[in-house]
C-alpha cells in the first residue's frame, strides 16, 4: 500500500509540474492562435516567455513532448484540415493562409503529418453534405519519412 501511495504521489507531482509548465507556455499558445498565419521563429516564442532560445526549446519540448517547430507545424496542419473540409479555398490559398511560404512545402508537411495529400483529404472530408470528420494528425513520435521500395531491375522467369 505504501508503494502504491508513493507511486501515486510521484505521478501526481509529475502531472502538477506538467500543468505548471503548460500554464507558463500559455502566452505562446495564445500568440500562435493569433499569428499562426505569419512567419514565427523560435526567437519570437522565447521572447514571449522571457527566456533564451536554447532554454525555451528545452522547456517547450519537455512540457509538450514536441519541439516548438513540430508543434507549430501540427497546429498549422490542423487549421488546414478545417479549411480544406469546410471551405472552397484553393490549396495554394490555404497554404498561404496558414503560414506556409509555398504550396510544395505545405503539401509535403501535410502528407507527412496526416498521411494523405491535401487534395485527397479534401476529396474524403470536403463539403459533400456529409458530416465532416478529421483525420487526426500523427503524434510526433510516429513521424517518419515515407519509404519507397525500389523496383528490381532483374526479373526472373523463363525464356
Amino acid at each position: 500500500l505504501v508503494n502504491h501511495y508513493t507511486a501515486y504521489l510521484g505521478t501526481h507531482e509529475t502531472f502538477n509540474r506538467k500543468q505548471a509548465a503548460i500554464q507558463r507556455l500559455r502566452p505562446v499558445f495564445d500568440y500562435l492562435e493569433e499569428h499562426y498565419d505569419e512567419p514565427i521563429r523560435v526567437e519570437d516564442a522565447a521572447r514571449i516567455c522571457a527566456t533564451s532560445n536554447s532554454h525555451f526549446m528545452y522547456f517547450f519540448k519537455r512540457a509538450t513532448g514536441q519541439s516548438f517547430l513540430a508543434y507549430l507545424n501540427h497546429f498549422r496542419i490542423a487549421k488546414a484540415q478545417s479549411l480544406l473540409a469546410l471551405t472552397d479555398q484553393s490549396i495554394s490559398e490555404i497554404s498561404q493562409a496558414i503560414g506556409f511560404c509555398d504550396q510544395s512545402h505545405f503539401g509535403v508537411a501535410f502528407r507527412k503529418l496526416v498521411g494523405m495529400t491535401p487534395l485527397s483529404y479534401r476529396r474524403c472530408f470536403g463539403q459533400a453534405g456529409e458530416e465532416v470528420s478529421h483525420v487526426p494528425v500523427k503524434p510526433a513520435a510516429q513521424l517518419e519519412a515515407p519509404r519507397y521500395q525500389k523496383e528490381s531491375r532483374h526479373t526472373t522467369g523463363t525464356r
